[in-house]
């Protein structure tokens, strides 16, 4: 018996709503949460010159001030991705409703991240016994682990102060720590109102503090092209800034809140990565899963997270695969 014409076309609207639903992406717009961070911002410039839009993406930037509260959003499902470090990654995984992955490697700290201290502490040996503001649960404590430790002190040399980078600048002020972990813009405010001076940075331990794009594994599922649109976007930018420096700065500046030469001292001390630059580092033996592997047994030793376990699973080199193909 032919189906009526009535139950026919209701049979094709269902056919043709599911196959929307498997092939579409949703609606609303990637959120991604970025903090203040030089490396970071050549997103925030893909957005303002169009290039997410040109690529077919649809993408919202959500602001935090601090690279924690990034994490704390997308562990609580407010964002789909966000900006963080190695550290932030292997935070979430223990944290997030949906499984973290790293994505996309924004750039190589090279001597950004920055151990300051007050005039008169003028090596890492002069800090033991003394206070260090860090930000909990977040990329200093790799930073401070990784220099106490090529320093020859012990983890607990030091007492760590646990506070936001945005509150730093006040306690370093006033005298309630006497050395903050850091990283631009807040290093600069630091070092603007207390003199101080790094007794540590990246560039003495190159490599060791590598930040990405970190997304949740449902998100990358269902929304291929909108993720592959924001690797390729942010590579536009880089390209365009090295093209248009003193404008592309000016953008920048203006979301960190500096000034664009203090924006161009912070950019010199990062390694900004385009496509070009990692699409060898994704494979079982490249940098990304060297550095989280590298990151995971440092927390572990300095009793921040417990046995490292397997963190390949943490990496994904599918979004930079598609963003280089033709």
């Amino acid at each position: 018996m032919l189906p009526s014409p009535t139950r026919f076309l209701a049979f094709l609207l269902v056919l043709t709503g599911l196959t929307a639903g498997c092939t579409s992406q949703p609606a609303d717009p990637l959120r991604v949460g970025l903090n203040p961070w030089p490396g970071y911002d050549f997103l925030y410039l893909a957005q303002q010159k169009g290039f997410i839009a040109e690529e077919g993406g649809r993408v919202e930037i959500v602001g935090f001030t601090s690279v924690g509260d990034s994490r704390r959003a997308f562990e609580r499902g407010q964002v789909d991705a966000f900006g963080g470090t190695t550290v932030e990654l292997l935070r979430a995984r223990a944290n997030a409703r949906n499984q973290p992955r790293a994505f996309a490697v924004t750039n190589w700290s090279e001597g950004a991240d920055q151990i300051l201290a007050r005039p008169g502490i003028e090596t890492m040996a002069d800090l033991a016994g003394k206070r260090v503001a860090v930000e909990p649960a977040s990329v200093d404590l790799l930073v401070l682990a990784v220099a106490l430790d090529r320093a020859g002190l012990a983890p607990d040399a030091v007492e760590r102060v646990t506070m936001a980078q945005a509150e730093m600048a006040d306690a370093m002020a006033e005298g309630r720590v006497q050395a903050a972990v850091s990283y631009p813009p807040a290093s600069v405010h630091i070092r603007n109102r207390s003199a101080a001076r790094p007794v540590f940075d990246t560039a003495q331990a190159p490599r060791a503090v590598l930040d990405l794009f970190i997304g949740s594994e449902t998100a990358l599922r269902q929304r291929p092209e909108d993720f592959t649109a924001l690797v390729r976007a942010f590579d536009r930018a880089v390209r365009y800034a090295e093209a248009n420096p003193e404008e592309s700065r000016r953008i920048m500046a203006r979301r960190e809140g500096i000034q664009p030469e203090a924006l161009r001292r912070a950019l010199s001390r990062i390694r900004v990565m385009d496509l070009a630059d990692q699409r060898d580092m994704w494979g079982p033996e490249g940098a990304v899963r060297s550095a989280v592997a590298r990151t995971a047994l440092a927390l572990h030793r300095a009793d921040h997270i417990d046995e490292p376990g397997d963190t390949d699973g943490l990496v994904t080199a599918s979004v930079v695969e598609r963003a280089s193909s033709p």
